[in-house]
């Protein structure tokens, strides 16, 4: 099997289908939940109108991408060199950006120590939210920089010092992840990097046994990490050795509701109920204060809604969307879809030129799979990245133009 045909914009659906056999067969009921409640997992919720509404909204948003995924726009194609040069002021930014960060959040060494003995609980973790503030949303530029360093290695343009950028972003992203708890970041980079390396490398064959290693090996990571975060807590507490039985199965069953079965409980819930039309409450925080400071909305949050139980916030794309645009999803998922198809049909068919669709299909299409959970395109994680490039390429453009 060929690398091109698993890069299409419908990767999400089979994560969705995952989401749901998670919540089937793991998500508990009041009879089964156990001492699982102490830990913030809901007990299944779902009615009759959030199943119908969940499924039409889904096979609306594969039909917009079917028919957007058929165009594609010649984009006229600019050196990877000059892509490279840009890259190098964003990444001196990017360093700077990174390095105050720490020093701000370290600035607190009591309130760092009290977050890790917490267990990263909700009041640990605003220390971490009240010390990001315009820097960590700055932070995000690693995406682009990701985007293009590694579109540099596969094209073999400024190959070696591409890769040492790249090393580099991936050791401070390991330091800035260790004290800011923010491993999602070391999963973004690795993201991007896949996905620069697969548009590089369409017509290249998938080792089968290779890719399930892959996946098998993902699992195992991901459960190896939450040992270190929730088993410890729940170790310490129980007095139980981290690697004890009881604590790897408590581990694997928290894994197995927190991170994949509530996530669709949660949009369940939110789908029963009526939409808030809020628009950007489950976008990036910063630019939604903005919008309510300036409209007069007020702001509301989807864990206000009724039946809300769960300790775990993180949602279904068709959730998010549903509370802030109610039955204006209907043209939020026409635009992005439009987008989004337009993005992968054009890097596919011009994978070897370098325009604004290459250089960001890995942002949207890690985006697109992410639908699962995150809602990133109202995110300042693609926000800042899409915004850096516009502004290179109307730059270019102008040069460009005067140079003539």
């Amino acid at each position: 099997m060929q690398i091109k045909k698993l890069i299409n914009p419908y990767l999400f659906i089979y994560l969705f289908i995952l989401q749901i056999f998670f919540w089937i067969f793991f998500m508990p009921t009041k009879y089964n939940i156990g001492e699982l409640n102490k830990y913030g997992i809901a007990t299944k919720y779902f009615t009759s109108k959030s199943i119908i509404l969940f499924v039409l909204l889904t096979i609306y948003l594969v039909y917009v991408l079917y028919f957007t995924s058929k165009i594609n726009i010649n984009f006229t194609g600019k050196k990877l060199e000059h892509y490279f040069k840009y890259s190098e002021f964003l990444f001196i930014i990017w360093i700077i950006v990174v390095i105050l960060s720490l020093l701000f959040f370290l600035k607190n060494p009591i309130g760092y120590i009290q977050m890790l003995i917490s267990g990263f609980s909700g009041e640990a973790l605003s220390l971490k939210r009240d010390s990001k503030n315009i820097l960590g949303t700055l932070v995000n530029l690693h995406i682009l920089l990701s985007s293009i360093y590694s579109r540099c290695i596969f094209m073999n343009v400024e190959k070696n010092k591409s890769i040492k950028r790249l090393l580099c972003i991936f050791i401070f992203l390991l330091i800035y992840a260790l004290f800011l708890f923010e491993r999602m970041q070391i999963f973004y980079f690795l993201i991007i990097v896949l996905f620069s390396y697969s548009l590089v490398n369409l017509n290249k064959k998938i080792d089968i046994r290779k890719f399930f290693l892959l996946i098998l090996a993902s699992f195992i990571f991901l459960i190896t990490a939450e040992m270190f975060r929730f088993g410890s807590v729940y170790a310490f507490q129980h007095n139980k050795r981290l690697f004890s039985l009881e604590v790897v199965t408590i581990v694997s069953k928290y894994l197995a509701t927190a991170y994949f079965a509530s996530d669709f409980n949660n949009t369940m819930v939110i789908l029963s109920d009526r939409p808030a039309y809020v628009f950007l409450s489950t976008g990036s925080p910063m630019i939604a204060s903005l919008f309510y400071k300036f409209t007069g909305i007020k702001e509301k949050s989807y864990n206000q809604v009724e039946h809300w139980e769960s300790g775990h916030g993180t949602v279904n794309i068709m959730g998010y969307w549903w509370f802030d645009f109610g039955w204006f999803i209907i043209l939020v998922i026409l635009i992005l879809g439009l987008f989004i198809g337009i993005v992968f049909s054009t890097s596919i068919k011009y994978n070897k030129k370098n325009n604004i669709c290459t250089i960001i299909f890995p942002i949207v299409a890690m985006n697109t799979l992410l639908f699962f959970r995150l809602n990133m395109f109202f995110e300042t994680m693609f926000l800042i990245p899409l915004i850096f490039v516009i502004f290179f390429e109307i730059f270019y453009s102008i040069v460009k133009r005067r140079l003539k």
